[in-house]
């Protein structure tokens, strides 16, 4: 396919033209549902370890979907969890922050690989620790 075609379909596409309301539909529809995907196999129990330079941990977390809303917990014990706040899902990401004390308020960026979350939490002093969990 010569590249006049090529040009000619993508104007047709971005300009308006035949099947044009039916195509952005579609596309609209898949980037949604990807994304929307990841929302579902996001939602469970998920347990595993933090290591920072301070040591390592056990890390529990639970995400809970209701609609498009998005919940959960997480902590060091599957019964001793704090609630997320500011959660977000773009694509297979997944952030959010919590408070590991009353005045302290850790941010955690995590990425879904399989059946497999890692990421980092980062404290307000800047300190960093890896996670790395997996579905249970």
């Amino acid at each position: 396919m010569n590249t006049r075609i090529i040009s000619s379909r993508l104007r047709t596409f971005l300009l308006g033209g035949k099947n044009v309301h039916f195509a952005r539909g579609l596309l609209v529809t898949l980037v949604l549902g990807s994304a929307w995907g990841y929302v579902n196999n996001l939602a469970g129990k998920w347990e595993g370890v933090m290591v920072s330079d301070r040591g390592s941990g056990p890390f529990y977390l639970t995400l809970e979907q209701n609609g498009t809303a998005i919940s959960g917990r997480a902590g060091p014990l599957p019964d001793h969890q704090r609630p997320l706040e500011k959660i977000e899902v773009n694509g297979n990401a997944v952030s959010f922050e919590m408070a590991d004390s009353p005045q302290r308020i850790v941010r955690v960026k995590l990425i879904l690989e399989d059946e497999q979350m890692t990421g980092t939490a980062t404290s307000p002093n800047g300190r960093t620790a890896q996670l790395k969990l997996k579905r249970r």
